[in-house]
């Protein structure tokens, strides 16, 4: 595998990691700042801009296609029509919808019951979110510029001062003031200049300038095209991930949304590790989209990363959720636990067959992608409607997760089917052969779970939930989850199923000589020699 690509997927991976870190954070923050319903009201009004941002329609994605085949030819009169006509859509699109806006405003603010801030109304504060994301809508054609010309470095920082500094803001202006209103206030207002300042250093390396002459309305259908494809995945998301926060609030109340926040936001930021740094092969797939056999290549490169990546990340994590969720927010931690589980476990199945997703964008049959988002939706909506009324916000998250789960396998089948080859084999190549590292993952989570029980049944009621009480148990969660890792290193090793390159990069990270004596010892064993 390229090592580019890899240290490209690596550092986007490596962002969400410290941007992780601070909304792990913010979360506790948040809650004894504005209080168990203001934290729910601050997560819905993120739900309510993620749902603005559909109206994106895929653009971002269709721009950084086109974009990135025309910077990788110098072709910058072109790179200028692709740029121009997608803000202009953006553009039109959101003003088009500012009527139906105000129309919404107050039917939707009254059926998730949000409060009005200390000096603006709930129903302004939603207009100010759609007139933010609108903004950002537009301001980040720097971004994908920057993304086009594969400049993962700076993408890099832009991403983490976009997350950092917002986030921060929100942080102070809660503990400052206890206000939603001015907290929401100053997470927009950073995150636009971030992304304006972005805008206007793109122009360093291809300088956009609006031309009426670029308007083209064959360009703009290709853009619009297979950016409606993509864009239902973007659907899909905002249902999986956002939409059971909306009928909580309805059918359970307010206060039920901040506790599957709590689990929702986590396994989003654990995922949001992962997809990062696949989809920073988007680029490279593009350009080796047109011959097959190299396309395959690249895929199974992908698939192998992204395998070890899911292990790691997601299910090393799993089993330590319920003693982490209760270290980390306490009372709404407990609530979570299950909620969590329900929507890691659809959650692997999503990012596992991610490369899928960005092979056939790739090669122009996003149409693949654009069924199993469809079926996912279709599946998602009533099962959740369902679910809930038995198991409250429980339910939600098993609909959500059986979803994930059918949506990626019809993905999975659709994309073998595509380049002519057996799913099995590909499972048998990925999966099979890490079986004892899943094994492995499941002795850690008994223990785990088992002694989280036991020793959470002898903390004191009133105290159970104080900041002190907790701390021991994060301390010991994160110890387990090291051993848990470590387990899995040393299991793989040991099956000599690590190449050349993903030795010399544990030996980078791991820098004990008896792991690469013992690396060194198993490897030739299995055929494959350093």
């Amino acid at each position: 595998m390229s090592s580019s690509i890899v240290n490209s997927a690596l550092l986007m991976s490596a962002t969400r990691v410290v941007n992780i870190l601070l909304g792990v954070l913010m979360i506790p923050v948040l809650i004894r700042y504005l209080g168990g319903e203001g934290f729910a009201a601050w997560a819905l009004f993120l739900s309510i801009g993620t749902a603005f941002s559909i109206l994106d329609t895929g653009m971002p994605s269709s721009v950084i296609k086109h974009m990135a085949v025309c910077l990788d030819e110098n072709d910058k009169p072109r790179a200028n029509q692709v740029l121009t006509n997608a803000l202009v859509f953006l553009f039109a699109m959101y003003i088009a919808f500012l009527p139906v806006i105000f129309w919404l405003a107050k039917p939707v603010v009254t059926w998730l019951r949000l409060p009005n801030g200390v000096e603006i109304s709930a129903k302004a504060l939603f207009v100010f979110v759609f007139a933010s994301v609108a903004l950002r809508s537009l301001l980040m054609g720097g971004t994908y510029t920057f993304y086009s010309a594969r400049m993962f470095h700076t993408i890099a920082i832009i991403s983490f001062c976009q997350s950092f500094l917002s986030n921060c803001g929100a942080i102070i202006a809660a503990y400052w003031s206890r206000r939603l209103d001015l907290s929401l206030e100053v997470f927009w207002g950073i995150q636009l200049a971030v992304v304006g300042f972005a805008f206007l250093r793109a122009r360093h390396v291809f300088r956009w300038k609006f031309q009426v002459t670029s308007l083209n309305l064959k360009l703009l259908r290709q853009l619009t095209a297979h950016g409606f494809k993509v864009h239902v995945s973007n659907w899909t998301q905002f249902v999986n991930f956002q939409f059971d926060k909306l009928i909580i609030a309805g059918f359970v109340g307010l206060w039920a949304v901040a506790p599957y926040e709590v689990a929702n936001r986590s396994v989003l930021a654990l995922r949001s590790v992962l997809a990062s740094g696949i989809e920073a092969f988007l680029p490279s797939a593009t350009i080796n989209a047109e011959e097959k056999l190299r396309a395959w290549g690249l895929y199974q490169k992908m698939t192998k990363l992204t395998v070890y990546g899911v292990v790691f990340f997601l299910i090393a994590p799993l089993t330590i959720a319920p003693m982490f969720l209760y270290a980390w927010t306490g009372e709404m931690g407990i609530y979570a636990r299950w909620i969590f589980v329900a929507l890691i476990l659809g959650v692997v199945a999503n990012i596992t067959v991610l490369p899928s997703a960005i092979m056939v964008q790739a090669a122009g049959h996003a149409e693949i992608q654009t069924k199993s988002a469809i079926f996912s939706v279709i599946l998602n909506i009533p099962l959740s409607l369902l679910f809930i009324q038995i198991w409250g916000s429980v339910g939600a998250a098993v609909g959500t997760g059986i979803a994930l789960v059918g949506s990626a396998w019809l993905l999975f089948y659709s994309a073998h089917r595509y380049y002519g080859k057996d799913m099995a084999g590909t499972l048998n190549e990925f999966w099979y052969k890490v079986w004892p590292a899943l094994i492995a993952c499941l002795v850690w989570a008994l223990f785990s779970f088992g002694l989280f029980k036991i020793w959470f049944a002898t903390f004191d009621p009133h105290i159970r939930y104080s900041i002190h009480t907790r701390i021991y148990p994060g301390i010991v969660s994160l110890l387990l989850y090291a051993g848990c890792s470590t387990t899995i290193i040393i299991v793989l090793a040991y099956k000599g199923l690590f190449d050349r390159e993903e030795l010399e990069l544990l030996f980078r990270v791991i820098r004990f000589r008896w792991f690469r004596n013992f690396c060194q010892a198993r490897v030739p064993l299995q055929g494959k020699a350093i």
